[in-house]
């Protein structure tokens, strides 16, 4: 089989790479748009279901002066 062709932005050269937890260094940015993203889905949904759990409990809502 023919040998495939290797993107522009590869190296062979592995001691670029760091064999430990920070992997920063290779690959910066990698994964921070989709913790991002999960991170403001949480506050979003925990916003939610504070007003939902203050409105049923009566603290916020109709009939109250806030």
């Amino acid at each position: 089989m023919a040998n495939q062709p290797r993107h522009p932005d590869t190296s062979d050269d592995s001691s670029t790479r760091s064999g430990g937890a920070s992997g920063a260094s290779s690959s910066p940015g990698a994964g921070r748009p989709r913790l991002k993203v999960a991170l403001v889905a949480v506050i979003v949904l925990a916003v939610l279901i504070l007003l939902v759990v203050l409105h049923v409990t009566g603290v916020v809502g109709a009939g109250t002066n806030g």
